[in-house]
């Protein structure tokens, strides 16, 4: 019979490989666990104000006195975005953000750094303003400082119309 010796510190080494070793399932876990980190930073971060697809941030409405009578929601985008905005993209807004919306908020609105805003009065998609608002926080009871022009609604489309209509 063959006198058999065990080297105790190879095989002590060769379990530690076999424990470092690391399943498929373990590397496919954690490399989709990686993309869905990805995806979730990334539309965390690219809602800065350069799209109109956000969340609507909800404020009292007040009067002129300061007392609540409702509520509005808006949504901040940049000077630039604003200047950019389109009919397609008042339609998208207001069939995605502003329908459904009446009994809920008395108005919604979309306005820049500098106080330009587009004004759906009521939640309605029939009809937006475009102009100043009255506030720098907020179009008190919806009014507007001036209006430069109208959004209206026709067919499905939106059709501007310089000046208050």
């Amino acid at each position: 019979m063959q006198n058999c010796k065990i080297d105790k510190k190879r095989v002590f080494k060769e379990q530690i490989m076999i424990k470092k070793k690391r399943s498929p399932a373990k590397i496919i876990f954690f490399c989709i666990l990686g993309i869905l980190i990805l995806v979730v930073a990334v539309s965390v971060f690219s809602k800065n104000g350069d799209t109109l697809d956000q969340d609507l941030i909800v404020k009292d409405n007040v009067n002129f006195n300061g007392d609540k009578i409702g509520e509005c929601a808006y949504i901040n985008v940049t000077d630039d975005f604003f200047k950019t905005i389109k009919a397609k993209d008042i339609k998208w807004f207001a069939d995605h953000k502003v329908k459904g919306q009446e009994k809920k908020y008395d108005y919604i609105y979309i306005v820049d750094n500098s106080g330009d805003a587009i004004l759906f009065p009521g939640s309605l998609i029939y009809t937006a303003y475009q102009g100043k608002i009255d506030d720098s926080d907020h179009p008190k009871d919806g009014a507007m400082k001036s209006i430069i022009g109208t959004w209206e609604r026709k067919n499905g489309k939106y059709h501007y119309t310089k000046g208050k209509n």
